[in-house]
């Protein structure tokens, strides 16, 4: 970001990306894409779009869910069967049922 008198400094959050041979620094809150396109312009192909896991594999995967997360993440019935419904603030997380026995949020 240029200042008044000419010099340049970040904007917060700055991101910067590098490889061995290049880097792109996207400054200031931007959209997805433009942290996606910094990212694309250092390895091409590197972020390729991901199948939707069933909702059981993409809860062992993950081991917690939000319902946004979800929404991207999984495809099918939602939630799975043994999944573990924690209720805070900002909506319900899903936790996978082995994650829940060690979860502090699970056991009050």
């Amino acid at each position: 970001k240029e200042t008044p008198g000419g010099e340049v400094r970040y904007a917060l959050p700055t991101l910067l990306f590098r490889t061995p041979a290049a880097y792109r620094v996207v400054p200031g809150w931007r959209p997805y894409e433009a942290y996606a396109a910094a990212v694309d312009a250092l390895c091409p192909g590197l972020l390729r779009e991901a199948a939707p896991l069933a909702p059981d594999l993409a809860l062992e995967r993950y081991r917690s869910l939000t319902g946004p997360e979800r929404l991207v993440l999984t495809r099918g019935a939602w939630p799975p069967p043994d999944a573990v419904r924690v209720d805070t603030a900002q909506g319900p997380v899903w936790l996978h049922p082995d994650e829940a026995q060690h979860h502090p949020v699970a056991r009050q």
